[in-house]
């Protein structure tokens, strides 16, 4: 899915659609505890530098932790799945 979005918007486009994502995750409890239960390790620490960046205004920063983000993501193995039924 990654793949195919970034080929359809493009970086720049990943990016906003990222920042606008992370945004809403620093507001809306509801997400901000699917995200928690999800990668709760990780969310603290992640929200915390995404925020700061973005209120920093610094696009290098953000640029390079979006690339963290989705550089070199494995296509699902799609065999592995079952359908339940």
């Amino acid at each position: 899915m990654m793949k195919k979005l970034k080929e359809d918007v493009g970086h720049d486009g990943l990016k906003d659609i990222h920042k606008c994502i992370m945004e809403r995750m620093n507001t809306d409890k509801a997400w901000k505890d699917e995200a928690k239960w999800h990668n709760g390790k990780n969310f603290e620490e992640t929200m915390t530098k995404w925020m700061a960046a973005i209120e920093e205004g610094d696009e290098e920063k953000l640029h390079v932790m979006l690339n963290e983000n989705y550089k070199n993501v494995p296509d699902p193995v799609f065999s592995r799945w079952t359908s339940g039924e």
